[in-house]
């Protein structure tokens, strides 16, 4: 071949290889395009957001979804873009499981997929609020999210770069953070949450919390003076309010009968500037609405009272004691020592006989008297009682006077509901064991004075102050027990008590404190030889005292939790009443 014909040959092979690139494109092919690889599915603020890895040779991805009730994968999206790795599904809804896969393509060539792919449940964000914010703590609420078990509340603190979670929350909608700094400005946020599944983390809610009051009035009012018992036992823990807190200044007034004259010296304390007014006789509760009425800025407590839940003032509060716990122990301290008498020849089983000095028949006394009966009766099977009135809550002679019939009718020990020494000294001049209440007698009566109980007001008194102090809302009822130390057992004598008294005095004690012994057990006692199963109790006071609510909860009667103050009025088998004073 000539060179000439070679050099045709060569430029016309070259011309034939140029076009062949243009006219028939080369395919990249399915072998082409790595299988794309799901890595997490995870919930955010607007739905379930899938990522993936990048898969080699592709140009962009397809992305499938399917629901519990599909049998086939639909396409929901096209993701273009060789750097593309994730995708937000917001079509969908609270509470359902979706599964999804990655289809990776390039031109027409689609890749292969995982077909057994990843299921999500999707829980949707609560919308979170902050309210009743005070000095030390706030309340959060969030909306139900449907498909949730539970939901995590996070808190974001000043100085911290993060929100850390502080609690789990589940059957409720709500929170209250406490712990926290005054004048102080927090984030909180709540996550939606179903075993390991969580929610994005809602939109943030911001809390400034208040200052703290610093120097603070508070003024009691009392029906007697320290010559009666049990005023001088709540005067005394009244006080001793400014000596444990040098911020707290306390005004008292005493002997205010129950008349318009609480409402007078209500408004005399309020002058002085105290931010708290407390009353303890049942009798002032009308006159501390008036005040509370007049002075909405005023907090006013009525001890004993019975209306704050129905009348729903902000600024209106009832407190008493669960006396029935401490009343109970004193009558098992009373069963042993009865016990120990028979055991000694003393007295007889028939001749068990216990003697109560009460003041009038308010549910107050009979719930008691029933609780120290049912106490004694746990130890001693064959204990009986007798109970007299008086018809004061302070008459030295006539509860002297009611003890000495009650020995007279063959009582062997005492015990008492009123405010004076007068029961007391007439069991130490006949030498009959005495049981007192709200002071100790052990000197007075050094021979027959056991033990004592009182009411502890100091746990209250506190917890109203510092509920003051720190803004907070101070509740309609407050009920103190044995558990927080506001009833409290007085010295034991043990000169006089059985043996082993103490020793099971804690037993009962630790009993009721943890739920196990239930002072009011309904398979305890009956009522004209049945037992209770149903009982309404007059816990929404009215002037003609209508019984409104069922108060056996889980076989026993549930005192003192529908209200404070005790609401027991039911007359037990095994008591008898020598009079009736109302």
């Amino acid at each position: 071949m000539t060179g000439l014909m070679k050099k045709t040959t060569s430029v016309l092979l070259s011309l034939l290889l140029l076009c062949s690139v243009f006219i028939f494109p080369v395919s990249v092919g399915a072998a082409g395009i790595s299988t794309p690889e799901l890595s997490t599915l995870s919930n955010v603020a607007k739905g379930v957001k899938i990522t993936w890895k990048k898969a080699s040779g592709a140009e962009g991805y397809y992305v499938l979804r399917k629901t519990a009730s599909q049998d086939s994968w639909k396409k929901i999206a096209t993701v273009k873009g060789k750097s593309s790795v994730s995708y937000t599904d917001t079509n969908v809804k609270s509470g359902s499981k979706y599964s999804y896969t990655i289809k990776a393509f390039n031109g027409k060539t689609v890749s292969k997929f995982d077909k057994t792919g990843k299921t999500k449940l999707f829980l949707s964000a609560p919308a979170v609020k902050a309210s009743s914010i005070t000095a030390v703590s706030a309340k959060l609420s969030w909306n139900k999210v449907k498909g949730a078990s539970g939901y995590a509340v996070f808190r974001k603190a000043p100085g911290e770069s993060s929100f850390k979670k502080i609690a789990t929350v589940s059957g409720k909608l709500k929170y209250k953070a406490t712990s926290l700094k005054a004048k102080t400005s927090y984030s909180f946020a709540i996550k939606a949450l179903k075993g390991k599944t969580y929610s994005a983390l809602s939109t943030p809610v911001s809390v400034s919390t208040k200052s703290k009051l610093t120097k603070i009035k508070i003024g009691l009012i009392t029906v007697h003076d320290q010559n009666s018992v049990s005023d001088c036992n709540i005067i005394n823990d009244f006080n001793k309010i400014s000596y444990d807190d040098m911020n707290v200044t306390c005004y008292h007034i005493a002997n205010v009968p129950e008349s318009s004259e609480c409402f007078d010296a209500a408004e005399v304390l309020v002058d002085l500037g105290c931010s708290i007014v407390f009353a303890n006789a049942f009798g002032h509760e009308d006159y501390l609405i008036r005040a509370a009425k007049k002075y909405p800025k005023i907090h006013f407590v009525s001890i004993s009272g019975t209306k704050a839940h129905t009348e729903k003032l902000k600024n209106f509060h009832n407190a008493y004691g669960a006396i029935h716990e401490g009343k109970y122990l004193c009558g098992v301290a009373a069963g042993m020592k009865l016990n120990e008498m028979i055991k000694s020849g003393d007295i007889t089983a028939k001749e068990a006989k216990l003697g109560y000095v009460g003041a009038f028949q308010y549910a107050e006394v009979v719930s008691a008297y029933s609780a120290f009966f049912l106490g004694a009766k746990s130890v001693c099977k064959s204990v009986s009682m007798d109970v007299t009135f008086t018809g004061s809550w302070y008459d030295e002679s006539a509860e002297k006077e009611a003890a000495n019939s009650l020995i007279s009718n063959g009582c062997v020990l005492l015990s008492q509901h009123s405010d004076s020494p007068g029961a007391p000294v007439a069991c130490e001049e006949a030498g009959i064991p005495n049981i007192a209440y709200n002071d100790d007698f052990s000197s007075l009566c050094p021979n027959t004075s056991l033990l004592s109980m009182k009411i502890n007001w100091q746990p209250f008194f506190k917890k109203a102050v510092n509920l003051l102090r720190n803004r907070e809302t101070i509740p309609y009822d407050y009920t103190g027990t044995l558990k927080d130390g506001s009833v409290k057992l007085l010295k034991l004598n043990k000169s006089v008590a059985s043996a082993g008294t103490s020793k099971k005095l804690q037993a009962v004690s630790d009993g009721i404190k943890s739920g196990e012994i239930r002072v009011f057990d309904t398979n305890t006692f009956t009522v004209n030889g049945a037992k209770l199963k149903k009982y309404r109790a007059d816990v929404d006071t009215d002037a003609e005292y209508t019984p409104d609510t069922n108060v056996i909860v889980d076989g026993r009667f549930a005192e003192c939790e529908f209200r404070s103050a005790p609401y027991f009025d039911v007359q037990i088998d095994g008591i008898n009443l020598l009079n009736s004073v109302f």
